[in-house]
């Protein structure tokens, strides 16, 4: 059963409704593409919010904040005698090796994975001829004495993940559903596989905010749930204890634990994920921050919390605010991402509606494109010979559950509105970081299609497509 965490306002907890807002303010003004924030002090929720179309039911992308609950899924196991810390990794899968793996892959044990200091100069890559991803991590070359050197290496977390498995026959997220997830309530979540069937381990898990939160919680009380002792107390102050010590900049450099990285503010340690998965605890504070988000700069979110919130923090109760409260509430109840402005319709929408334009060749897979105008504007693409079929909302987001990468990502919500001639469609696939802006500009019987991604793994990408009438 989900249970619920009770709820307090900022104020009883000691924490200024005025900071909160600020952080609101400085999130807008910075253009900080938060998707979903929940803040917990002394165990109660006493802010949370969801910037339209994102919401609260919804899983997210964690992208490598996973690396923690699979360390966590490390520490269960441990708990339970199924593994040591000294276990050497070549131990659990002598099937795999052929010949005798390097020197250092002989050596390298389960804490020097946890800490990323396996000893590579270069992250292994996660592939292989035969899908077996182990095998490409175990014949792998270590040039230095493992744990001597940090690098950033999910290979290794998904070999923990691997090992997880192996000693319990489940994978990660499974192992971790009785132990962690249902004692806390964590019921909507879903983790990528590897070709060998794997939980990825690295990457690939998604969850909501909310969930997020909790697993926060979890570890600002040690392992303590609900009166329950669900991990021992003392791996968690080793998990997120500095293990290693990385060369960074700023929070990047403040060194780093089994899967949690330390963070230039005293005691603060964090979970960590690509485009701005956060899960922030702060012991000293008694307060934990859950973010979902679709930023290129992770230092900015951090930066934002040091500067503005945790200044806001007092050890007692303050003095109530009502009026501070009451613009607090109606902010966080109207979060959203601004859909496109402009006029619902035109000569143009009337012309083109319901035209079918063959697109030039192009990366992401779209071959047709049609849009329709009318009571109920929709647009129809094929992608890869699949059709696909997304309402659009004017001056509101519409979601449908046919996205343009279905198999994984469901969920994209549409807005769009004609300006100055062209057809401006934003994109936003909800589970994920990630939204496209469209520009469509029609001459005759031609289509120049604009697609810009603020947000990709290099950086912003502007792609553009010339369609033609069939």
């Amino acid at each position: 059963m989900e249970q619920a965490m009770s709820r307090a306002l900022p104020a009883e907890m000691g924490v200024d409704p005025k900071a909160i807002l600020s952080l609101l303010d400085l999130i807008e003004k910075e253009k900080i593409g938060l998707h979903g924030l929940t803040i917990l002090r002394h165990g109660k929720i006493i802010a949370e919010g969801w910037w339209e179309p994102y919401g609260p039911e919804q899983v997210h992308m964690l992208f490598s904040l996973s690396k923690s609950f699979t360390s966590t899924a490390i520490g269960f196991a441990v708990q339970e005698g199924l593994l040591s810390l000294s276990d050497k990794l070549a131990s659990f899968f002598p099937e795999l090796l052929k010949a005798p793996p390097c020197p250092g892959m002989e050596t390298l044990c389960l804490r020097d994975m946890l800490r990323m200091s396996t000893g590579h100069t270069a992250e292994p890559p996660l592939d292989s001829k035969d899908g077996d991803w182990r095998k490409t991590f175990l014949t792998s070359y270590l040039e230095l004495e493992p744990g001597s050197r940090f690098l950033y290496n999910t290979a290794a977390t998904y070999m923990l993940s691997a090992v997880i498995q192996k000693v319990t026959g489940l994978q990660t997220g499974e192992y971790l559903r009785p132990r962690l997830f249902e004692p806390l309530g964590i019921r909507d979540w879903w983790w990528e596989v590897c070709p060998q069937g794997i939980h990825t381990g690295g990457f690939g898990l998604n969850l909501r905010t909310s969930d997020l939160a909790k697993f926060g919680q979890f570890l600002l009380q040690r392992g303590m749930w609900e009166g329950r002792q669900l991990l021992n107390p003392e791996w968690i102050d080793e998990a997120s204890s500095l293990q290693a010590q990385n060369f960074g900049e700023k929070d990047w450099g403040a060194g780093y634990g089994y899967q949690f990285w330390r963070c230039t503010q005293e005691d603060v340690y964090r979970g960590d994920g690509a485009f701005g998965q956060l899960c922030v605890i702060c012991p000293r504070q008694d307060m934990v921050i859950a973010v979902n988000a679709g930023v290129n700069d992770i230092q900015q979110e951090l930066s934002a919390f040091w500067d503005v919130l945790l200044p806001g923090v007092a050890e007692e109760p303050l003095p109530a605010d009502p009026q501070a409260q009451a613009e607090l509430e109606r902010r966080l109840a109207a979060l959203r991402f601004a859909p496109p402005e402009g006029m619902a319709s035109c000569e143009t929408a009337q012309q083109i509606s319901g035209t079918v334009y063959e697109l030039s060749d192009n990366k992401l897979g779209i071959e047709r494109l049609s849009l329709t105008f009318g009571d109920a504007p929709s647009l129809t693409l094929t992608v890869k010979g699949e059709e696909q079929h997304f309402p659009i909302g004017y001056g509101a987001w519409l979601t449908t559950d046919n996205g343009l990468s279905r198999e994984k990502y469901p969920r994209t919500s549409c807005a769009g509105a004609w300006k100055g001639g062209a057809y401006l469609l934003d994109l936003i696939h909800s589970s994920t970081p990630f939204m496209e802006h469209w520009k469509l500009e029609f001459d005759e019987n031609a289509l120049i299609l604009t697609i810009t991604c603020t947000l990709t793994w290099d950086g912003p990408m502007v792609t553009r497509l010339i369609g033609r009438c069939v």
